[in-house]
């Protein structure tokens, strides 16, 4: 999933959910490129990598870099343009094996998000996990979605059976963060954050966020 230009929280008040969730969603759908929604349009706040290249491995020989390759450059990603487009990478790599039947239930749960309905888009991609038990990103939209739908608790379960699966995912602690901030759990949404930052430290405004945070946690230092 590719990243917006600042994360799509607003820590100090209510998250936007259903904003976040759409986001998410949107880029579920097969075949369509990492920075695009179903019009082809930008989707909001996402920067398009038109002009960084793609990372490649340099390993002797010609190879597709894996998720390894991938995690392994955005430690070094000089700013947020190169990790918006890593991100865009591995997610590429961690839905390539979405089956047509999979991908028809991810563009209904992108249409009912459109339409507001992220209950519906629950349920749509349950039954998109229940057809693909093993694309385990999926647990990750679908706690997107409940998050929209208010289920943070639904989310976070997700969430965590999902991040034991892929531990270097920093979009899936990122959305952890936005579940923590809308159970009014500060302490954990900033230790969500601090993976975030470990594992992609130029994520677009992310040491703004963890001060944020830090500060909502533990109070202003004396």
């Amino acid at each position: 999933m590719p990243l917006p230009r600042g994360p799509l929280f607003r820590f100090k008040n209510a998250p936007a959910p259903c904003a976040w969730a759409r986001f998410c969603l949107y880029i579920a759908l097969a075949g369509l490129p990492a920075a695009t929604a179903a019009t082809g349009a930008p989707l909001p706040h996402a920067a398009a990598p038109s002009s960084p290249t793609p990372f490649r491995a340099r390993a002797t020989g010609d190879h597709a870099p894996t998720l390894a390759d991938l995690s392994a450059a955005l430690l070094h990603a000089v700013d947020g343009t190169r990790t918006r487009l890593l991100v865009a990478q591995m997610d590429t790599l961690r839905r390539a094996k979405t089956a047509p039947a999979t991908a028809l239930l991810q563009r209904r749960a992108a249409r009912d998000m459109e339409a507001q309905q992220p209950d519906s888009a629950v349920e749509d991609l349950g039954d998109a996990m229940a057809l693909q038990p093993d694309l385990t990103i999926l647990r990750r939209d679908r706690a997107a979605a409940a998050i929209a739908g208010g289920h943070d608790n639904d989310a976070i379960t997700d969430l965590g059976l999902y991040l034991q699966a892929e531990p270097d995912d920093p979009q899936g602690w990122a959305i952890l963060t936005q579940a923590e901030v809308a159970r009014k759990d500060m302490r954990a949404a900033f230790r969500a954050w601090q993976r975030v930052l470990a594992l992609a430290p130029q994520w677009p405004d992310g040491t703004k966020q963890r001060e944020s945070l830090r500060m909502q946690a533990f109070g202003r230092p004396t």
